[in-house]
């Protein structure tokens, strides 16, 4: 991961990866430097990058302006639309919208740890205003947790979309099945994977290959905690401990990586 993503493990200097005491960008606000003659060294190259995601920020921000100058409401707009949400059922607020989703994009494209922590802000906010998600943030959300190692929180998050198209309770009590995935917490990410696999029209690529991704790392940490069982002492213990409770203990590490093969398996053939 380090070899082929070396700027999503850290947030580092562009030119000596130097870590601490760093200043950010004021153009971009996604790459660091440790000081202003590394930042002017590296100007030739991060120039388009650091353009194009001002660019797309300053759209917002015009976009959101305009909004805000309409915040008492008319024929076209409700009051108070930002804090209230359901956006995209208003054609005038659409451009605002779409230069939210545009922004997020070129936040992604710049393959840096901050750019990805503030596109999935910006994802989530999206769906905070627009609930129904016409643009389909959903669909980004779950690779942005993955690749920034919050592998929990993807779960979670997909979890919670697959529940808001079933019958269940915890759903139903809810006011906007949409807003599941504030609902959704501590989810065992070892269950089956019925729920997906069992309603093929709501698994969708992205869907797929996140939640594969999940299992497959848990299922590579489990098979390291199998090899360093023998072991014991220091190194078991710090595996031991960063695992969740339903892993601490030993018929589950030898049977649930049994169980997560066939859920990859399920997941494979379902599509």
């Amino acid at each position: 991961m380090e070899k082929h993503f070396p700027s999503m493990i850290k947030k580092h200097c562009e030119v000596c990866k130097k870590t601490d005491a760093l200043l950010r960008c004021g153009g971009c606000q996604t790459y660091y430097y440790c000081g202003r003659d590394h930042q002017v060294a590296d100007r030739p190259t991060h120039k388009t990058t650091c353009k194009t995601i001002k660019g797309t920020k300053t759209k917002v921000q015009e976009e959101e302006a305009k909004l805000r100058a309409r915040s008492a409401g008319d024929a076209e707009l409700p009051p108070n639309a930002l804090e209230n949400g359901r956006l995209w059922l208003w054609k005038s607020a659409r451009p605002y919208m779409l230069a939210l989703f545009l922004h997020g994009e070129m936040l992604i494209r710049s393959w840096h740890r901050q750019g990805i922590e503030d596109a999935l802000a910006l994802f989530l906010e999206i769906l905070r205003l627009n609930s129904g998600d016409n643009q389909g943030a959903r669909f980004l959300i779950p690779s942005l947790y993955l690749r920034l190692g919050r592998n929990q929180e993807a779960y979670e998050f997909l979890k919670a979309w697959a529940l808001q198209h079933t019958d269940r309770p915890e759903v139903k009590q809810l006011e906007d099945p949409c807003l599941a995935y504030l609902h959704v917490k501590n989810a065992d990410a070892t269950e089956d994977v019925e729920l997906w696999a069992g309603n093929r029209g709501f698994l969708q690529l992205p869907v797929l290959s996140s939640l594969q991704l999940v299992k497959t790392r848990l299922l590579i940490g489990l098979e390291h905690l199998r090899e360093f069982r023998p072991v014991r002492g220091k190194y078991c213990d710090d595996i031991l401990e960063r695992m969740p409770e339903v892993l601490a203990d030993e018929d589950s590490i030898v049977k649930k990586p049994k169980e997560i093969n066939q859920q990859l398996k399920d997941l494979f053939v379902s599509r």
